[in-house]
């Protein structure tokens, strides 16, 4: 996850410098259709794939199974897209074709990775990333020494390490093969189509929770300039390896309350949180002292009135991230997934209807006072949730 997440967040960051906030803005949107294309194509599968770990005949067919799903939706998404271009005068040309091929790539690499770990092959998984990280560096590379390429670029060369990568894990893999790729063009051998029924629920779940994510990042485009949103996406990445620590820290929870009795999964998260928050809290104060220092060298712009505000907003962002995504765990752990849909659905409501009132007269502080305000909804939905559930089991 670091080597993936590392190599990526190096290349935004580059690319930033080297495109400028306009370009950036166009490469950041459709980077982030690739994104959201991950929610939808394998819909669901992750979670069936990890659940299926311990039988590795069951797990071999879920993971036919989500290769077909894949295939299925990405046609569905290209007819959609050419349909889009077909009545539609859009100013990206062959990027939105680009952005979603990715995402099918990027689709395809989440399933094989997930099959692989569900497997307990994390070793061949750490070699294929670190392959996947030196191919990102040459990028970076390239990029560090003003080559002269354009955004288009990128996403072919995004495009095919991430079909490269996929072709040697089913070349090199001792746990897949080329006929899994054979079995999963077997729709009816495979019961595609009954597999997408039975992940459902799980597949919507995901695709609701990247649209409270990502849905923001897909509609601003439409209501400010292309600098605007580069500017935007520009800052953003301030908070982008905190959602590494945000999934390492809610790994280690599910991991230590799943099973677990009512009392103890309160204990563990409550101690949690008191150690976690404020080593946070004190990691935030640190990054206020150096802001101007990061708003230079990560987002590249000047720390003025607008910025301080600005920084401040991603602080809070970050710290109710954290807190989200631990409840978010709890309430997986206690089995209240239909709380969590809901929560999730009025966070991505919010968060639309936020963009729409606050984007036009505020900018760049009205772009992430509607992030902020999506999590803190989400957040005071998810503890009011929990801490209802441990106190009502307490007094029984």
């Amino acid at each position: 996850m670091g080597l993936q997440f590392g190599s990526r967040w190096l290349l935004n960051i580059f690319l930033l410098t080297s495109l400028g906030d306009k370009d950036f803005g166009i490469f950041a949107f459709i980077y982030s259709i690739a994104n959201f294309s991950i929610a939808i194509l394998p819909f669901g599968s992750q979670t069936f794939l990890i659940k299926s770990g311990n039988n590795p005949e069951k797990a071999k067919l879920i993971f036919q199974q989500s290769l077909a799903s894949s295939y299925l939706l990405f046609c569905i998404a290209i007819v959609f897209f050419y349909l889009i271009d077909l009545f539609i005068d859009q100013p990206y040309g062959q990027l939105l074709y680009l952005g979603i091929i990715l995402g099918f790539f990027f689709s395809i690499n989440t399933i094989v990775f997930t099959y692989l770990k569900a497997l307990g092959s994390f070793k061949f998984d750490l070699l294929i990333n670190l392959i996947f990280s030196l191919l990102i560096g040459v990028i970076i590379g390239l990029t560090f020494i003003d080559y002269p390429i354009n955004i288009a670029f990128y996403f072919y060369a995004l495009i095919f390490i991430n079909f490269f990568t996929t072709f040697l894990c089913f070349l090199l893999s001792k746990d897949i093969s080329a006929n899994d790729l054979i079995e999963s063009i077997h729709f009816k051998d495979i019961n595609i189509f009954r597999s997408l029924n039975e992940r459902g629920y799980y597949g919507f779940q995901d695709i609701l929770t990247a649209t409270f994510v990502q849905g923001g990042m897909l509609i601003m485009p439409l209501l400010i300039s292309e600098e605007l949103y580069g500017k935007y996406r520009g800052i953003l990445l301030i908070t982008a390896p905190f959602a590494l620590i945000n999934v390492a820290v809610s790994q280690v929870l599910l991991q230590n309350i799943t099973g677990k009795s009512l009392e103890e999964i309160k204990s563990f998260f409550h101690k949690l949180q008191l150690i976690s928050i404020p080593a946070l809290l004190l990691i935030l104060c640190s990054l206020f002292y150096f802001r101007e220092t990061i708003l230079k060298i990560i987002s590249k712009i000047s720390l003025t009135e607008e910025t301080q505000v600005a920084f401040i907003i991603i602080s809070l962002m970050i710290l109710f991230s954290f807190i989200y995504s631990g409840y978010e765990m709890v309430i997986v752990a206690l089995n209240r997934q239909k709380y969590r849909f809901w929560i999730m659905f009025l966070g991505a409501i919010t968060n639309i209807i936020s963009i729409y009132l606050l984007l036009p007269k505020y900018g760049l502080i009205g772009a992430l006072l509607t992030n902020l305000i999506s999590s803190v909804i989400v957040v005071i939905s998810m503890a009011y949730i929990a801490e209802k559930f441990f106190r009502k089991q307490t007094s029984i």
